[in-house]
């Protein structure tokens, strides 16, 4: 994928629909699947739950290092609302290699995503947009989760 492209974004227009009404519970990094957290209000990383969506980048979430700069987080902060897509196409990091058109699962550990469903939860209605060939390459999936 192009350089420009990083994990959580959305690569292109089209129909979309997200879910933005719940916060971090703990740190929620960008590009990966989530599930509901504790409450209904809130949101966590994906641990092999209910799948419910990919926390999409948000490049204006912003707080300071350790020397007091201020820096662009790549993550949702404990509390912080996170934007969830549910339906559209978005950019994610993959666990092995992956092909156009196959089924995607989200791994019960990192939130990252596989076409082996070994150590993953299946993402119903999801596919591969794009190949990926190795661990930590990126690539695109198109999900279809209810509204």
């Amino acid at each position: 994928m192009a350089d420009i492209l990083r994990k959580g974004l959305i690569p292109r227009g089209g129909v979309i629909h997200g879910d933005g009404d719940k916060a971090a519970e703990g740190t929620v990094p960008f590009g990966v699947g989530v599930q509901l957290g504790t409450a209904a209000t809130q949101v966590k990383k994906f641990a092999g739950g209910t799948f419910w969506g990919v926390a999409v980048r948000d490049e204006t979430i912003t707080g300071l290092d350790g020397s007091g700069n201020v820096v662009v987080f790549s993550y949702y902060p404990d509390g912080h609302a996170v934007s969830v897509l549910r339906k559209g196409s978005v950019v994610i990091e993959v666990e092995g290699a992956v092909t156009v058109g196959a089924a995607v699962y989200c791994n019960d550990t990192t939130g990252n995503f596989q076409a082996a469903s070994s150590g993953g939860t299946l993402v119903s209605g999801a596919q591969f947009v794009t190949a990926a060939a190795a661990d930590g390459d990126l690539a695109e999936i198109e999900l279809n989760l209810p509204a």
